[in-house]
């Protein structure tokens, strides 16, 4: 069954009529993504060439964009993460084990990553945590002081530490909150 999927460990990416060779092991876009939090912008471009292409790549501008866009598809997303590869990666691995028989430590590439991560049963414990981040809060009721309680516990238990950057957006955004609510009420 997994042999079925169209994407390998050493697959290539057509850009404007030449192929690229790809470093597309989960391992190296995981590291990747992990340097880019402390990498300057200027470097960024050099970076994702170093973990992703091997070889000499295009130095076509566009190379990067459609390379990050192969990698990342662009998609909806409400701005909250509910899955960190760094601290998640115990259960992720645990998941796979358990549900597929792969073993992480032998590599795969992002795209069968990916995928077979999207598909693992509800009841892998990552699932669960991720359906634990993802769930509302519900507004207290004379009804639902415990099981709002044990969401907030399971929440905290499993809570994905904010980057700096994170941080940084919330402060922003409650920043402009309050202005907004204090120029509104000037007006108002």
């Amino acid at each position: 069954m997994i042999n079925s999927f169209r994407h390998s460990k050493n697959e290539s990416f057509d850009f404007k009529g030449r192929t690229v060779r790809l470093s597309s092991d989960y391992r190296n876009v995981l590291n990747l993504s992990a340097a880019l939090k402390d990498c300057p912008i200027y470097a960024r471009e050099e970076l994702v060439k170093y973990y992703l292409v091997k070889g000499k790549p295009p130095k076509d501008p566009q190379f990067i964009h459609e390379l990050i866009n192969y990698f990342f598809p662009p998609q909806n997303s409400d701005g909250e993460r509910v899955i960190d590869f760094d601290s998640d990666m115990g259960y992720i691995k645990a998941a796979f084990l358990q549900t597929y028989g792969i073993d992480l430590d032998d590599g795969l590439s992002w795209h069968k990553f990916i995928d077979l991560l999207n598909a693992l049963p509800d009841d892998c414990l990552i699932s669960k945590i991720i359906q634990i981040r993802s769930q509302p809060i519900p507004p207290p009721t004379r009804d639902n002081s415990k099981q709002r309680a044990k969401l907030i516990e399971l929440k905290h238990k499993f809570a994905i530490k904010k980057t700096d950057d994170e941080i940084q957006e919330g402060l922003q955004k409650d920043l402009r909150n309050l202005v907004n609510s204090l120029t509104g009420a000037k007006h108002g």
